[in-house]
């Protein structure tokens, strides 16, 4: 499998764990919100990793990946979905 082919499989594997996180449950116990939460944490990472592996394909590559890690960062220091 070629990166262009890997980089939008690694994309859908984090919108499924996001999309799957947005959703609650029926019961509402602190276990399964922790459970919910990590998983969104998962699912954000794994999609802002596909992003980077795409991203290693074009000349310059190493600035594209400076601002994603930024940008990442960013959204873990302000807590944007609220983990």
């Amino acid at each position: 499998m070629s990166i262009p082919f890997l980089a939008p499989a690694i994309f859908i594997i984090g919108g499924i764990m996001l999309f799957i996180s947005t959703f609650n449950s029926l019961d509402e116990t602190a276990e399964n919100n922790n459970k919910i939460k990590k998983l969104m944490i998962k699912g954000l990472i794994i999609i802002n990793i596909s992003f980077i592996v795409m991203m290693v394909l074009t000349p310059y590559w190493y600035l594209y990946l400076i601002v994603y890690l930024i940008f990442l960062l960013f959204l873990l220091w302000q807590k944007v979905y609220k983990f």
